[in-house]
């Protein structure tokens, strides 16, 4: 899981859905909005009741979520400051192995310029040194 301060409020996920970006992937597609300031970076899962009739429980769609947040939580710290994301989450995402969200996720983010590119940053400041 990742703390509250780290999850889009309710506030954040409407001007997210006016403004926001959206990229696709083949278990969720993914929305981005970029704020000009230094606040962390926030994201969000959301898993909706009609993608499956297993939806209905929230039981189901709780695991789903914690399964995405618990590949996001390594990904916080490399995340770009004033990145807003919101997960929604497809059918398929059920049948995926946990490796291959992984590299769902960080690809699309690195698609998305949602990620600070580590070695890049590293390179400037052994330059800068």
């Amino acid at each position: 899981m990742i703390p509250a301060k780290r999850k889009v409020s309710y506030d954040l996920f409407e001007g997210l859905m006016k403004k926001g970006r959206v990229h696709h992937s083949e278990h969720f597609s993914f929305r981005l909005f970029t704020e000009a300031s230094a606040v962390p970076a926030r994201f969000s899962v959301v898993v909706a009741k009609k993608i499956d009739p297993k939806a209905k429980s929230a039981v189901w769609r709780n695991t789903v979520k914690r399964r995405f947040y618990t590949l996001l939580r390594p990904l916080l710290l490399r995340s770009r400051p004033g990145t807003i994301g919101v997960f929604f989450v497809k059918k398929t995402a059920e049948a995926a192995t946990r490796a291959q969200l992984s590299a769902e996720i960080e690809e699309v983010l690195n698609k998305a310029g949602a990620m600070v590119n580590v070695k890049n940053s590293l390179s400037n400041q052994n330059k800068l040194s």
